[in-house]
């Protein structure tokens, strides 16, 4: 992994003013268009210097505990000794756990107790030969949280182990032990797999339709009743974790990254940061009681104020067939979501459970980038390939690709929530309803491709809307509509009988494809000043084009775009490439967009004013 010697508060501040500037609104309108955004670039962590660590090495098979562990011909053997050893890990005497390649360790390892620093972590990693992980082969019951890898504190790095525990609810789960800030972890390079999940047909999950399968007989958790467990259980098992669920005071985190993990076969969700301690108007979950607008007044001992994560860096993980959600972010402040890959999300979707492939929830300035979700299944309910849920702000959303979401491409969600505000010595002030602080949000440079289900039109081909979403910036995005569902969706609006209205949306220069003429439309009553203009629409039908009222459309132009046989990998994205050369002269060009240099395909665009996702014909 790429070193950068950039401080996370750095990384911060110019994130932060990046996505300030993409936040600014200017002129009036057919002309309001937000600031554009150039690309940008996750921040990695740092390198340790490993001089002063006390390493030890461990062995399954040819270990004994009765071994000092400190060199590799003599290693100690069990779990419980890395655990001993683990604990007494501090500043001063920082310590280094070594497992063997290929060695196979039965049972559950707890991290905890242990005081390292940010200089010097407790570090967890494999050694030996070869390019076999060493395992870890966990288990559960029904009266424990049963992590394969639970983690107590912070400033922890794990690398290069497998994990895996078909009864065991948690792959790796980083769960604070009491309250207050927890910094620095780093879980990179591992395999989580069939953890919460217990397979026994012929072929591979990925094989093999959820239709084909007794899903209570796969993960035993779920219940079509939901009379064993709950929705938020659901929502908390995952195969890489983290979770600051301590009902006696706040816990966050901060700067975290879960880089280059491969996570497969998991009974819930694939990667989960989830933060129980974001609760205030506008945002509305979790243990906290929402004290004032200002946030220096934050109480965690009164358990008062809003405590989101910070800094969280979730890059280049490859997600298959997550029983729920593939990767989410809940309650963060500043992060990325950069070069994941999630197939075959909500594998295991029951009724009355939502899921996504890649999302977030109750963020903000958050960089969702070059990530791929392909093949997401309806289940229970939502089923799209992304999403920007509940109470999002300053969301960045470019360079994705969507593709075969049998949910749609895109989910754009939000929801009133309802509280009790306190005073500063505890006693209660009033009770305050509140619609989510959702606004500000960019989705541009996009390609999404054959997303939807042909027994409901309302998955739609691009985006769904559900409930009071505003100042919506959608430019520069291609979007290819399935070619066998008569009447789809391209952009449709929900919850009508629940009054919301989403207002202020703009919708420039995107491509709105069919290969064939179908009823393909905008149902967007839902939806007040909203402006499209200057979009380019084939085979859409006049019922559709009525409904964008795009005063600039585009229309009798195909883009002639040559599609992929196999659609994974952001490789693939090429193929998109439309060869009519209009198609890149004929965007429309607002303020800045000259900033917005490159397009999908990380080519420089120069100041070209284009349609859709890709900026210039391939080798021009």
């Amino acid at each position: 992994m790429r070193k950068i010697s950039v401080s996370i508060k750095k990384i911060a501040v110019m994130l932060a003013s990046v996505i300030l500037s993409a936040a600014l609104m200017y002129g009036c309108g057919g002309d309001n268009a937000p600031e554009t955004v150039d690309a940008v670039i996750a921040p990695e962590y740092a390198a340790v210097d490993l001089n002063g660590y006390n390493t030890y090495y461990f062995h399954a098979e040819d270990g004994s505990d009765s071994n000092e562990g400190t060199a590799q011909n003599a290693p100690k053997k069990t779990l419980s000794a890395a655990a001993e050893l683990a604990a007494q890990a501090t500043e001063s005497r920082p310590i280094r756990l070594l497992f063997g390649r290929g060695s196979r360790f039965e049972g559950n390892l707890t991290l905890a107790g242990y005081a390292a620093s940010e200089a010097k972590p407790l570090i967890l990693d494999a050694y030996g030969e070869g390019e076999k992980y060493p395992v870890i082969a966990g288990w559960g019951s029904d009266t424990d949280i049963n992590a394969v890898i639970k983690v107590e504190g912070g400033n922890t790095r794990i690398y290069n182990l497998e994990i895996t525990g078909p009864t065991a609810y948690q792959g790796i789960y980083v769960q604070p032990s009491k309250p207050g800030v927890y910094k620095n972890i780093v879980i990179e390079g591992c395999y989580v797999h069939d953890v919460n999940f217990m397979w026994d047909h012929p072929s591979a999950p990925r094989d093999t339709h959820p239709s084909e399968i007794d899903l209570e007989q796969v993960c035993t958790q779920y219940r079509a009743d939901g009379s064993k467990f709950g929705r938020y259980v659901y929502r908390r098992y995952s195969a890489i974790g983290f979770n600051n669920d301590i009902i006696q005071g706040p816990a966050w985190f901060e700067d975290i990254w879960i880089v280059n993990n491969r996570v497969v076969n998991i009974g819930k969700i694939g990667i989960n940061v989830y933060n129980m301690w974001n609760n205030q108007p506008g945002f509305g979950y979790g243990y906290n009681k929402y004290l004032g607008d200002d946030l220096a007044l934050n109480n965690a001992e009164k358990k008062l104020g809003r405590f989101p994560h910070k800094n969280v860096t979730a890059y280049g993980n490859y997600i298959e067939c997550p029983g729920g959600d593939g990767l989410v972010l809940s309650g963060v402040e500043g992060g990325f979501i950069d070069g994941n890959v999630c197939y075959y999300a909500n594998y295991l979707g029951r009724p009355g459970y939502w899921n996504a492939g890649i999302w977030v929830f109750g963020s903000r300035d958050i960089v969702m980038q070059h990530n791929e979700a392909g093949y997401t299944y309806p289940g229970g309910g939502d089923g799209e390939g992304f999403d920007i849920d509940n109470s999002c702000v300053d969301i960045v959303f470019q360079y994705n690709y969507a593709h075969h979401n049998e949910g749609g491409g895109l989910l754009l969600c939000n929801k009133t929530t309802t509280l009790t505000k306190y005073n500063a010595d505890g006693t209660v002030d009033k009770t305050l309803t509140e619609p989510g602080k959702w606004e500000n949000n960019i989705i541009r440079n996009n390609i999404f491709a054959y997303n939807g289900n042909d027994l409901r039109s309302t998955r739609s081909a691009f985006i769904t809307i559900a409930r009071q979403v505003n100042h919506v910036y959608a430019y520069n995005n291609t979007v290819i509509l399935r070619d066998d569902i008569w009447a789809q969706s391209i952009i449709e609006t929900e919850d009508k009988s629940a009054g919301a209205a989403c207002h202020s949306h703009y919708y420039y220069n995107n491509i709105f494809y069919s290969a064939q003429p179908l009823d393909a439309r905008f149902t967007i009553t839902m939806m007040y000043d909203y402006i499209f203009s200057n979009n380019l629409y084939y085979n859409v039908s006049e019922e559709g084009l009525n409904a964008a009222a795009d005063a600039q459309a585009i229309t009798g132009i195909n883009p002639l775009f040559t599609l992929p046989e196999d659609f994974r990998g952001l490789d693939k994205l090429a193929e998109f490439a439309p060869e009519d050369s209009r198609i890149f002269t004929l965007g429309k060009y607002f303020k800045n967009m000259d900033k917005l240099r490159y397009d999908i395909l990380g080519s420089e665009a120069g100041d070209a004013a284009y349609l859709g996702a890709i900026g210039k014909a391939i080798g021009g």
